[in-house]
This record gives structure tokens, sequence and C-alpha cells, in this order.
């Protein structure tokens, strides 16, 4: 489901960047594990534009919930994983983390070396059950940092005037 937001090819990119100019940079990631993990969106944008980003981020995660993912999309998302573990698992620390989170989970250690049959197994309905699941509104959270003022030099890139100084009297 992250996978689907995104990256370049992502869903949010796509929509807050490509076909809509609001944001600099955007990401997604999650974190899971034995506790609740979380799913997170971070991104830079102009802050008179941060409603209106917010709102198409909640309008991408609706269209996720009620469409779900294209076939084109699932297996570009399938590869694009896979691919990820490969590269992840060409260090000895990787294969040893698999091992013993494989452990912590009650899995069995060695199931780490089925990632590829697991990715391969899953289906646009589980992408979308997930994202029915996850995509909890009541238990959002949404932290904006903003500049406290407008800078003079940030004012002038935004409107491209520049403010005369007041008028001095004699000297």
């Amino acid at each position: 489901m992250v996978a689907a937001l995104a990256g370049q090819s992502g869903r949010l990119f796509a929509e807050l960047r490509e076909r809509n100019g609001l944001v600099y940079r955007v990401s997604a990631h999650s974190i899971e594990g034995l506790d609740p993990g979380f799913i997170a969106v971070a991104l830079s944008c102009s802050p008179d534009k941060v409603d209106t980003v917010i709102e198409k981020i909640r309008s991408e995660l609706e269209k996720l919930v009620a469409t779900g993912l294209t076939d084109d999309e699932l297996a570009r998302i399938k590869q694009a994983l896979m691919g990820m573990q490969a590269v992840h698992l060409q260090r000895r620390a990787a294969i040893a983390s698999a091992m013993a989170f494989h452990e912590a989970y009650g899995l069995v250690w060695s199931d780490w070396q089925k990632y590829d049959d697991a990715i391969n197994a899953v289906t646009r309905e589980q992408v979308q059950a997930a994202a029915r699941t996850y995509r909890d509104w009541n238990h959002s959270i949404i932290s904006v940092v903003r500049p406290p003022v407008m800078s003079p030099g940030a004012d002038r890139r935004t409107t491209g005037k520049r403010k005369r100084a007041a008028p001095t009297r004699g000297r």
C-alpha cells in the first residue's frame, strides 16, 4: 500500500508534484513490528498550499480504499519491492536481522528466503483491504511545521514584488 503512494512513480508524487505542482518533495513510508506501527507522509511545500496538500493526500488515500490498485501498479510495485529486498540482503547484517525478526514475529527463521514468493502472492484485494484497515482518520495525526512569518526574501520570491522602504526625512 505504501509503495503505491511513495516514490517518483507513486500516486502522491504524481498528484501533488507532477499534476498540481503543490510540493517540492513528497515521500511515504511505514514502520511495522510487534507493536503497532504507522504510515507516514512527509513533504515540503509553500505555507499557503498546506491545506490543499492535506486534502489531496486524504483524497489519494480514499481513492486507494475505494478502487484499489490497477494490475499494472501492482506488478510494478511487486518488482520494485523484490528488487529493493535483493539489494538489501546483499549484506550479511541484513540477513541476520531478517532471521532475528522472523524469530521475534513467531515465524520460521528461514522464511526470509521466501520473500519473493510472499510478495508475488499479494493480490489487489489484499492491498485494498489493508488500505481500508489502516486508513483510519480517527487515529491520524497531522503535524505541520511552518515558518513563524515570511521573511522579506521569501516574500519577494513568492510575490515577485520588491517592497520600497519608507522615505526618510532630511539628513
